[in-house]
């Protein structure tokens, strides 16, 4: 076991959760960044059509990150598990499995989007002036794929390998390179949604160089070795993850559901607008995710070690987090509607400025219970409890918003649907708190 990894059983737990905490959480801050830094050159350089192309693709994209994270999620908490039990051959065989099952969905995933991109153009594009930028947009950002499921298992097993400075220097590069891209792909050169594909599969390609050579260093548990032993762990570890799934692939569904009845409601300007909001809540999570994240090396380490009494601290300092980001961003999408719509597009309609007003203040509770609900699914990720975890994730994430975002449609008129989305997630954490009630930090020795 290497000195970081075994900080995590003894060094100050505040210390220790930062140290997990703080990369994964700029990490994914930089992701978000990156999706913004994206809306941002697309509207103002290439019009509205354009951001709705990207908000009308993230079903499929969304999808296809969740069955990427699904694995390696998964695979890395049981990777964790064998680190504190001291098992690190058993760890390093999850990992060269892992690496190449994701490598190879990426290439399978890939061709499928480009030999059936006609019929997914037809399925998700609401506005038919969007369906070439769509067609545009995927076809380039197919081809990143299997460097997607490369840069997904590396820094999710980076943290576990104990090196989440690392990870956090790989992505946050990769972002950096995704800014100048854009200006020059989307501004200058004027590629549009194709230049824009181009600068964020070009970012993936940086976070691989930034950790190949501690893979070829092979000083951890990220070594490349030839896999030995049975590749059941694999459907282990997809049901291990399979929250990671569910909460991938619900978001494209809310989306897809939300821009039809929308569309349907109050027309193209409402799409604009809910998808400049969609944005800050995408931020929300990928925040709450750092935090949540985090939890998975600190608690699997210590759960295979026997140390309860330490998941319990950090699981408190996670929600603590959480609950005080989530309070901040509340206020700040209260106060601050009009500065939202103007950011994302330079000639914003009185129309889009009005609406994105309106759904602010429908939406704002839910940055505060989302982030307390994120937490304790990843906790159940991270001890283990694949279902519970899915239950979560389903009730939040696909049952309750997408019920009722339905209902809301036919009884109320106008943009009281978006009313539906923090309405979920207070009926989802009386569910959450329940199953937490029967699995705490305490009972887990039983």
């Amino acid at each position: 076991m290497l000195v970081s990894q075994k900080q995590v059983l003894t060094g100050a737990p505040l210390r220790q959760f930062l140290l997990y905490a703080i990369p994964s959480t700029f990490g994914l801050l930089a992701l978000a960044i990156a999706e913004i830094v994206d809306a941002y050159f697309l509207g103002n350089y290439v019009g509205p059509h354009a951001l709705e192309a990207v908000n009308f693709s993230l079903p499929i994209i969304t999808a296809i990150y969740g069955l990427m994270l699904m694995i390696a999620v998964g695979a890395s908490v049981i990777t964790g598990k064998y680190v504190g039990e001291g098992k690190e051959e058993a760890a390093c065989q999850v990992f060269i499995k892992t690496l190449l099952t994701t490598i190879l969905l990426g290439f399978a995933l890939t061709v499928l989007i480009l030999v059936f991109i006609k019929d997914i153009v037809e399925l998700i594009a609401f506005d038919p002036e969007a369906s070439d930028y769509i067609a545009d947009y995927l076809k380039v950002f197919a081809w990143a794929f299997p460097l997607i499921g490369c840069a997904i298992v590396l820094t999710t097993f980076g943290r576990i390998d104990g090196r989440p400075a690392l990870v956090l220097l790989a992505i946050v590069l990769g972002t950096a390179l995704n800014v100048p891209l854009d200006h020059v792909l989307v501004a200058e050169l004027e590629m549009g949604v194709t230049g824009a594909a181009i600068a964020t599969g070009s970012s993936q390609v940086v976070v691989v160089l930034v950790l190949l050579p501690h893979l070829l260093r092979g000083a951890g548990i990220m070594r490349l070795l030839r896999p030995d032993g049975k590749w059941r762990v694999m459907l282990r570890a997809a049901y291990t993850g399979l929250a990671e799934f569910i909460n991938e692939i619900s978001t494209g569904v809310i989306v897809f559901v939300s821009n039809w009845i929308l569309i349907l409601e109050l027309g193209t300007d409402s799409i604009v607008a809910f998808g400049m909001l969609n944005y800050l809540v995408f931020l929300s999570i990928m925040i709450f995710y750092g935090f949540g994240e985090a939890l998975g090396p600190l608690i699997s380490i210590n759960l295979g070690a026997h140390r309860y009494d330490r998941i319990k601290i950090f699981l408190f300092y996670a929600l603590s987090a959480n609950l005080l980001v989530g309070g901040g961003l509340a206020i700040f999408i209260l106060l601050f509607p009009v500065f939202i719509s103007t950011v994302f597009l330079n000639m914003a309609s009185m129309m889009v400025v009005d609406l994105t007003e309106e759904f602010s203040n429908y939406l704002w509770p839910i940055f505060i219970f989302n982030g307390i609900n994120i937490t304790l699914s990843c906790y159940f990720v991270a001890i283990q409890s694949a279902s519970r975890a899915a239950i979560v994730a389903l009730s939040r994430s696909l049952v309750f918003p997408v019920i009722f975002m339905i209902v809301f449609h036919m009884l109320f008129d106008g943009g009281m649907v978006i009313l539906a989305l923090p309405l979920a997630e207070i009926m989802s954490l009386t569910i959450c708190l329940y199953l937490f009630w029967q699995r705490t930090p305490g009972k887990l020795q039983a």
